[in-house]
């Protein structure tokens, strides 16, 4: 799962969006039970697809190799790297 925006969001506004969730189900506004950090990794996922290929307005900014980071990073499931952002941060000390 690709996290691109969740963990900006406070586990109360996570539980009341949960809250609502139920409620949906609970009038039969919805037919499943949705649980938030499903609907966003779905939703994230779903981005990040839509990113990599290559007809995508926004594909242009990927690099397609990283292996220019000077840095040691987790393992990822791709090799793209955002164009124009600095890859250092700035509470690290170089």
């Amino acid at each position: 799962m690709h996290v691109a925006w969740g963990g900006h969001i406070s586990e109360d506004n996570v539980g009341r969006v949960n809250k609502l969730l139920r409620k949906a189900k609970r009038y039969s506004v919805v037919d499943t039970l949705l649980e938030f950090p499903e609907l966003m990794g779905q939703s994230d996922e779903q981005l990040f697809l839509r990113v990599v290929c290559s007809n995508h307005c926004v594909h242009h900014l990927l690099e397609k190799d990283n292996s220019v980071l000077q840095m040691s990073l987790r393992p990822r499931g791709h090799s793209l790297i955002i164009l124009g952002i600095s890859t250092i941060s700035p509470f690290i000390s170089e």
